[in-house]
Parts: structure tokens; C-alpha cells; sequence
């Protein structure tokens, strides 16, 4: 009964992903198709299409063996040792960078939206 269950929802997700990657084929602009299933998912689980119960089992599976996914790109990044060795201050430079700028503007959002909430609140 339990693999029953199991099988539904990976055929869900999978389905979900299908939709996700024809979707992302026929919008005019380039999104990915992953960025596509995940905006899918959501309004399919906002709007109760689905229920979060009808692809828990599977999502806990993954998200408790995610470490085992990374493997692959670990293995490739020591395959590049020799380019990250020559290139490795850059690429630690624009890591650096881009989390800083990642950081302000996160911050600056929740400034703005900060005071967006506190005058709305005030009005009330």
C-alpha cells in the first residue's frame, strides 16, 4: 500500500515537471524549466489543486538525501581543481562580491518594506 503511495507521488511530480519543462518550452522568454515546476507547484498547492499530503513522502525522501545529489558536481569541481587553482582568488572574489551585493539588497528590501508595513499600519 505504502509503495503505491510512494509511486503516485513521484508519477505527480514527475508530472509536475513535465508541465514545468513544456511550459518553460513555450514561454517567449528563457526561465528555467525547474523555476517553472517550482511556480506550478505553488499555485497548484495555493489555489488546493493538489494537497501538500500528495507529494510529502517523496519531498521528505529528497530533501533527507540532498546531500547525495551534490555528489556529482563535488566529483566535477575536483575534476577543475587545476582551474580552480589558477582562477581560485577570482572566483573567491566574485563570490564575495556577489554575496555582499546579495546581502544589501536584502536589506534594503526589508527596509523599504519595513516602513511600507509600518505606514499601512498606522493608517489604521
Amino acid at each position: 500500500m505504502k509503495q503505491n503511495k510512494i509511486m503516485g507521488e513521484l508519477f505527480l511530480l514527475f508530472s509536475l515537471c513535465l508541465l514545468g519543462v513544456v511550459t518553460s518550452e513555450l514561454l517567449p522568454i528563457a526561465i528555467p524549466a525547474s523555476v517553472t515546476t517550482m511556480l506550478i507547484t505553488l499555485l497548484f498547492l495555493l489555489f488546493h489543486i493538489i494537497k501538500e499530503e500528495q507529494l510529502s513522502s517523496v519531498c521528505d525522501f529528497l530533501c533527507t538525501n540532498l546531500a547525495f545529489f551534490f555528489i556529482p558536481t563535488c566529483i566535477t569541481i575536483m575534476d577543475e581543481f587545476e582551474l580552480i587553482r589558477t582562477h581560485g582568488m577570482i572566483l573567491l572574489f566574485i563570490c564575495f562580491v556577489g554575496t555582499m551585493l546579495t546581502f544589501l539588497c536584502t536589506a534594503m528590501v526589508v527596509v523599504v518594506l519595513s516602513k511600507v508595513f509600518v505606514k499601512e499600519e498606522t493608517k489604521v
